[in-house]
């Protein structure tokens, strides 16, 4: 297992609520994406943009791929909310720019603070979400 990246190269994303209706069911599609990189170019980092569905209040999943020219990276999220919806912790699974497959943890708050405290205890606790403490 690769190492998280530490909390402060973490890339900034923007939010889109798109209530979609089915039949009397409203599915809550979240577009993502970031606006800025997590790393310099000269590392790595790139642009990504994705969706996310909402499932019974509780559980995000979706999907992400690079918007930055010929880079191929990309790969599925699934995220899972704090009871009060204070934060979001999870998991990203993806396609390296070299082909390997490869997996983080990832986590979203109202502020940067608040996901990268989301993000150390998702990685004190080994994956737990919203530990308390």
């Amino acid at each position: 297992m690769r190492t998280p990246e530490p909390a402060g190269r973490s890339a900034r994303l923007r939010a889109i609520n798109v209530p979609l209706a089915r039949g009397t069911v409203i599915v809550m599609l979240l577009q993502v994406a970031t606006v800025t990189r997590g790393l310099a170019v000269e590392e790595g980092g790139y642009h990504w943009s994705g969706e996310l569905r909402l499932w019974d209040n509780e559980v995000l999943m979706g999907w992400y791929a690079a918007n930055d020219g010929s880079i191929r990276s990309k790969g599925t999220m699934y995220f899972v909310l704090h009871p009060h919806g204070l934060n979001m912790s999870g998991r990203w699974v993806g396609l390296g720019y070299d082909g390997q497959i490869m997996t983080g943890f990832g986590t979203m708050g109202q502020t940067q603070e608040e996901a990268e405290e989301t993000m150390h205890k998702l990685i004190t606790s080994e994956g737990v979400p919203y530990v308390d403490g």
